[in-house]
């Protein structure tokens, strides 16, 4: 009787927890309207494009960094699938230049198509932090 107890208690705050995530519309819907609210202006392209490091948000968009210090948010076209489990991308692009329209995002297992990149948004380190930790704060 106890461990029926023990493990109900276990799976109502496993059910707590995962209803206290965002959902992958949630998610996508959130950063569309902050960047609308922050008032982002698109760039067409990066010059002297050289990843550095990025990271995931949601479906639509991440967060590349050309160094430690400058960081794009990057929006695709439609949902790039399969992406929050990738630990590397490709970036698929010509020669130095990123260009939005034109380049794209895939996975290195090429299963997935590619990701073709809408706009290219530059930002601060702190707007950058500010967008890692927008899911996590947003209140349920």
């Amino acid at each position: 009787m106890k461990q029926s107890g023990f493990f109900g208690l276990i799976l109502l705050l496993l059910v707590g927890c995962a209803s206290q995530s965002l959902s992958v519309d949630q998610r996508i819907e959130l950063y569309r309207n902050y960047v609308a609210q922050q008032e982002y202006k698109p760039i067409t392209q990066i010059i002297g494009f050289k990843l550095h490091s990025w990271s995931y948000l949601s479906e639509e968009f991440i967060l590349l960094s050309t160094s430690s210090v400058k960081p794009y948010l990057i929006e695709f076209r439609s949902r790039c699938r399969d992406l929050r489990f990738q630990q590397n991308i490709i970036v698929e692009n010509s020669g130095s230049l990123l260009t939005s329209k034109f380049d794209s995002i895939r996975l290195p297992d090429g299963i997935v198509p590619n990701c073709y990149i809408k706009n290219i948004y530059p930002l601060t380190r702190e707007q950058a932090d500010e967008l890692r930790e927008l899911a996590r704060k947003k209140p349920q």
